[in-house]
């Protein structure tokens, strides 16, 4: 899911009232989504596991428990694969608050050049 260009405030909002902001502030963007949120309080999960999101223009974008020995390409296929409407041959990578961009065209069929998912990765194709 491609990210909103302003922050929606969740404050004190139901789960419903937070799916129709974020589902009318993507509408003013022109995407047009379908949300289910749950919210779940301080403390319901005291040991949260560790993920990595893949989002964007793939098949099933979400948030991945982090697995070890897991590459870039490897996350996009747990994601579904890149969607068909996916038409751009570059896509990023965000780690630690730095962003990677990536083209397909440039990375070795071996895998070489292809980086291992590190915890919190977030992965964007756009």
């Amino acid at each position: 899911m491609p990210s909103l260009k302003q922050p929606v405030a969740a404050v004190s909002l139901t789960e419903e009232e937070l799916a129709a902001a974020i589902t009318k502030a993507y509408a003013q963007e022109k995407i047009k989504v379908t949300l289910k949120i749950r919210i779940r309080p301080n403390g319901d999960n005291p040991f949260p596991v560790p993920t990595f999101i893949v989002a964007g223009e793939v098949n099933h974008p979400n948030e991945f428990p982090f697995r070890e020995n897991i590459n870039l390409m490897q996350a996009i296929d747990l994601a579904g694969g890149f969607a068909e409407s996916f038409r751009w041959k570059k896509f990023k990578l965000i780690r630690n608050g730095e962003t990677i961009i990536f083209d397909l065209k440039k990375l070795e069929p071996d895998g070489s050049n292809i980086p291992t998912i590190q915890k919190a990765d977030q992965i964007i194709v756009p």
